[in-house]
């Protein structure tokens, strides 16, 4: 049991890479740049290089990417453009009316397939082939 688990965790390994890979690829590819959105349109050129290189946004992408991605592992996701707070308390803050949602949907969803699981066994027909 212990080896079929280790066997399937590492497999999972190359797929969560893969994802990050893609991840980072779009965040690269997206229009615009952060340091620009964070300052504003009248921000001086000096100023955005000096923030690019505050974000690092300065050095080559596979340096970028590496630096990202052991942010993200040890739970850094940086800072929102957006609402100027870490990205981890506001998904800690949203965290719990998600966990209500899911368990909501498990609580009407489980009994339902059961239920309807249960109707097809008995109900059941022979099909013509």
């Amino acid at each position: 049991m212990l080896k079929y688990f280790g066997k399937r965790t590492l497999s999972v390994l190359p797929i969560i890479l893969g994802v990050t890979i893609i991840v980072f690829v779009a965040m690269q590819l997206a229009p615009g740049d952060a340091a620009e959105i964070m300052l504003g349109s009248y921000a001086t050129q000096e100023d955005v290089e000096v923030v690019r290189a505050q974000l690092g946004l300065d050095q080559p992408v596979l340096v970028q990417y590496f630096k990202w991605l052991g942010k993200a592992l040890t739970g850094d996701f940086g800072t929102s453009i957006t609402y100027r707070q870490p990205v981890l308390e506001l998904i800690l803050q949203k965290i719990v009316n998600t966990l209500y949602l899911g368990i909501a949907a498990l609580l009407i969803s489980v009994p339902l397939g059961i239920g309807t699981g249960i109707l097809c066994a008995v109900n059941k027909k022979q099909v013509d082939r």
